[in-house]
C-alpha cells in the first residue's frame, strides 16, 4: 500500500515533548481526534501507530518513554535529521529498539543530503524501519528535493532494498520544494512508486 505524506495538522516540533506528562496528553489527543499530529502515521492496526520523529525526553528518561509509548500502542520512529547522517548514528539512538518500540522512519533524501547511501542505510537499519519517507533530492550537501529520477537518490533501489528486507508498512512520497507547488510532481511519482512494488 501507498501513502502521499506531507505536513499533516503539525501542531509543534517533537522537541517540544519534554516530559511524561505532556507525552501522553499528546498520545491521548491522538487517540482521541485520530488526527496526525507531530508526525504520525496510521497503520492498519492500532498497535502500529508510529510517532515520526525524535524528542529529548527518549534521551533524558528512556525507560519511562518506552513505558508510555507501549501503553498507548504506539513506536517511536526516529528520523534521520538533522543529527543522524549515517545507519551507525541511527543504530545509537535505537540502541535495543526496546522490543519494536523504538526504531526508525527513514528519509531517504536526508541520508543522501548528507552523503550517505540510502540503499545501503535501509540495509543496514531493517528491521528496526517503522516507516519510510521516499524522498529524491537534486545533489548531497543540499536539501533541494525533486521528482523520483532527478536526482541523486536511487528510489527503485530503495524499494527493491525494503521488499528484499521483508519491510511490510506504508511508503510515503515525500516533496517538499520550497519555491513550487509538488503537486504535479507527486502526482507523476505515485505510479513510479506502484510499478517499482508491482
Amino acid at each position: 500500500m501507498t501513502s502521499i505524506e506531507g505536513y499533516r495538522f503539525s501542531i509543534l516540533s517533537q522537541e517540544q515533548i519534554s516530559s511524561i506528562d505532556f507525552l501522553v496528553k499528546i498520545l491521548l489527543l491522538q487517540n482521541i481526534t485520530n488526527c496526525f499530529v507531530i508526525g504520525f502515521y496510521r497503520h492498519p492496526s492500532p498497535t502500529s501507530t508510529v510517532l515520526g520523529g525524535s524528542t529529548a525526553l527518549l534521551r533524558a528518561d528512556r525507560p519511562s518513554t518506552v513505558a508510555i509509548l507501549r501503553e498507548h500502542g504506539v513506536r517511536l520512529g526516529i528520523e534521520n535529521h538533522p543529527g543522524e547522517k549515517t545507519a551507525l548514528d541511527m543504530l545509537r539512538q535505537i540502541g535495543d529498539g526496546s522490543d519494536g518500540t523504538i526504531g526508525t522512519a527513514i528519509d531517504t533524501g536526508w541520508y543522501a543530503t548528507n552523503g550517505y547511501d540510502a540503499v545501503q542505510a535501509i540495509r543496514e537499519l531493517y528491521p528496526h524501519i517503522l516507516h519510510i519517507h521516499l524522498k529524491d533530492v537534486l545533489a548531497p550537501g543540499a536539501h533541494d528535493t525533486c521528482r523520483y529520477g532527478q536526482g541523486c537518490v536511487d528510489i527503485a533501489g530503495c524499494v527493491a532494498a525494503l521488499r528484499s528486507s521483508g519491510y511490510t508498512g506504508f511508503y510515503s512520497i515525500e516533496h517538499e520544494p520550497e519555491l513550487f507547488d509538488p503537486t504535479e510532481d507527486c502526482a507523476a511519482m505515485l505510479p513510479m512508486l506502484r510499478g517499482w512494488l508491482a
